[in-house]
């Protein structure tokens, strides 16, 4: 595993070590994300955060921290169209979207402001075609699993399909569905370059 860190990036699940600091000293990634927004690990260059639903409260938060820590790259929503996940409604999300949009942007012009954090599927295409802010994200971030890279391939073939626009993409989450082909699948996408593709984590 640690040879694919090198060239991709990682999200840090808590429940995995239950201690982060041991995860990072381990696989020493160049980009790491905790699907939050911790103040003690924004100082690290190589930290995203990430605001998983927005609220009001949260708001108020990421905005304080933009000020703060500026230059960074902040993911929004956490696949809003799915079940036990952000769970919002597209036009909802458009509305509480802006807000986050333009609450870091005013705190942070340097700020990138990434969504929506879609899984690569059918429903979540969908969500995107209902999700309308009046602020164009900085840049998108997905979600990919596969069964197969051929699987892996086709799902972002049919994301590059969608984004005609080109907005860069960030894969937040991609990884097999079983054990069996992990190792075989990450060497495929730790290779896998596209022009509109910033990181894969």
């Amino acid at each position: 595993m640690i040879a694919f860190v090198f060239a991709m990036c990682l999200g840090v699940n808590q429940y995995w070590m239950n201690d982060t600091s041991l995860a990072l000293s381990l696989l020493q990634p160049q980009c790491w994300y905790d699907w939050a927004m911790r103040e003690e690990y924004l100082p690290d260059e190589s930290y995203s955060p990430m605001i998983w639903r927005i609220n009001d409260k949260n708001l108020t938060k990421a905005a304080a921290l933009a000020t703060q820590y500026p230059g960074k790259t902040w993911f929004i929503y956490n696949e809003p169209e799915g079940s036990d996940q952000a769970n919002v409604e597209p036009e909802e999300a458009a509305i509480w979207f802006d807000k986050a949009y333009e609450l870091i942007k005013m705190s942070d012009s340097t700020a990138k402001v990434v969504c929506c954090g879609i899984m690569i599927r059918d429903i979540g295409i969908d969500w995107m075609n209902k999700f309308k802010p009046k602020n164009t994200p900085d840049a998108y971030h997905i979600h990919i699993y596969g069964l197969t890279k051929d699987d892996w391939k086709a799902a972002i073939d049919y994301w590059h399909h969608y984004n005609d626009a080109n907005l860069p993409t960030y894969i937040t989450e991609t990884c097999g569905m079983w054990s069996s082909n992990q190792a075989e699948l990450l060497n495929y996408v730790s290779k896998y370059r596209h022009q509109n593709i910033v990181q894969i984590y």
